[in-house]
C-alpha cells in the first residue's frame, strides 16, 4: 500500500519555495522519478548506495518485516532532498524498541550519506525528525553510517539538539575510521598521479602479470551488460576464496551475485543483546552515525507544520 502527505512550511512567503515533502511506502511510485533521484544523489555528493537502483535492490532482498518510509522534499517541483528509511520493531526480552533507519543501514557495508542539498538540510532533517519521532513514535531514529564531508555528522547532530520538542538526546555512535579519496576520470589519469616510484612498482608487476597471464581492461557502460559482468566478479571472488580454503565473505543468500546489488556482510542473522547498548553497539547497527533519542510524550502527537493528505499531489 502506498500513502502519502504532503508539508509545506508554514513561515515561507512563495509557493515556489515551499518545501513539500512526500511520503511513498513502497518503491513502485517512484519509478517515475528515478531520474530526478539519481541526480540529486550526484548534486549532494551522496554514494552510489543511495542510488534508486541499489536502494530498491537492497530493500528487495531485507525489508522483510520492515516498514518503508521513503521521504521525498521538494522546493517547487525541484528534488532537494531525500531521506530514504524504514522503521522496525526491536525486541529487548519483554521490552521493544520502535526504531527507523536508513535503507541499505545494515546487513552490508554501505555508507549512508543523505541525498540533501546543503542549504536544504536543516529543513528536511527536521522534517524527518517530526516524521520518525513524533508522527511514527519512534523510539530512536539513526543517519548513518557517515564517512567523508557529504556525511556531515555534526550539523546532523546539531539539528536533533535544537528539536527539543521530540529529541531527548542526540549523539554520536560509532568512532570508525572510514577512509576515502577522490579519484581522477580515468585509470591513466591515476597513474600519472602516483609517485614514480610506485608507478614504475605497478608497471613491474604488470609485466611479470603478463608473462603467465593475458591481461585486458575492459570499461563495461551499456547497462545490459552490467549484470553479466557482476557474475563474472562473483565467480573470480568464489574461486580465489576456496583456493585459499575459505568461505569467503560475498553473501550469496538473501543477496545474489547475480544482481546489482553485492554485499560485502561480516554478519548473517541477527541475535539481539538484553540492553539497548549492547544492542547498539552490535555490528547490526550502522557505525559513525547520528543518533536521536525520543523524548518521552503523552497523548497523540500534533504537528507544528501544515499538513494535508490526498493522491492528486505530483
Amino acid at each position: 500500500m502506498t500513502s502519502m502527505n504532503v508539508a509545506v512550511d508554514a513561515d515561507s512567503t512563495t509557493a515556489k519555495r515551499q518545501l513539500s515533502v512526500r511520503v511513498l511506502h513502497s518503491f513502485a511510485e517512484p519509478e517515475s522519478l528515478r531520474s530526478a533521484w539519481n541526480d540529486l544523489v550526484l548534486r549532494s555528493g551522496a554514494d552510489v548506495y543511495q542510488t534508486f537502483d541499489w536502494c530498491r535492490l537492497w530493500w528487495q532482498h531485507y525489508g522483510e518485516r520492515r516498514q518503508l518510509h521513503l521521504l521525498l522534499c521538494f522546493l517547487g517541483e525541484e528534488l532537494v532532498g531525500m531521506v530514504p528509511a524504514f522503521v522496525e520493531t526491536l525486541w529487548l526480552g519483554p521490552v521493544h524498541l520502535r526504531v527507523a533507519k536508513l535503507v541499505g543501514s545494515d546487513f552490508g557495508i554501505n555508507l549512508c550519506n543523505l541525498p540533501v542539498v546543503r542549504d536544504s538540510l536543516q529543513r528536511v532533517v527536521s522534517r524527518a525528525i517530526h516524521h520518525f519521532l513524533g508522527e511514527q513514535h519512534c523510539d530512536l531514529l539513526l543517519f548513518g553510517p557517515l564517512s567523508g564531508p557529504t556525511g556531515r555528522l555534526d550539523e546532523l547532530l546539531a539539528i536533533g539538539q535544537r528539536d527539543r520538542l521530540l529529541v531527548q538526546r542526540a549523539d554520536a555512535l560509532g568512532d570508525s575510521c572510514n577512509t576515502y579519496w577522490d579519484l581522477p576520470d580515468t585509470f591513466k589519469e591515476y597513474l600519472k598521479s602516483l609517485g614514480a616510484k610506485e608507478r614504475g612498482n605497478f608497471n613491474r608487476r604488470l609485466t611479470q602479470l603478463s608473462k603467465g597471464h593475458r591481461v585486458t581492461f575492459d570499461v563495461v557502460s551499456q547497462v545490459d551488460k552490467v549484470a553479466s559482468e557482476f557474475e563474472g566478479f562473483r565467480l573470480l571472488h568464489d574461486a580465489q576464496w576456496q583456493a585459499e580454503g575459505n568461505w569467503g565473505t560475498l553473501v550469496t543468500g538473501r543477496m545474489p551475485g547475480t544482481s546489482i546489488g553485492i554485499s560485502f556482510a561480516p554478519w548473517v542473522g541477527r541475535e539481539w543483546s538484553a540492553s539497548i547498548e549492547s544492542l547498539l553497539t552490535t555490528g547490526l547497527y550502522p557505525r559513525n552515525s547520528a543518533m536521536f533519542f525520543a523524548r518521552p510524550t503523552t497523548g497523540d502527537f500534533q504537528p507544528g507544520y501544515m499538513e494535508r493528505s490526498g493522491t492528486d499531489w505530483v
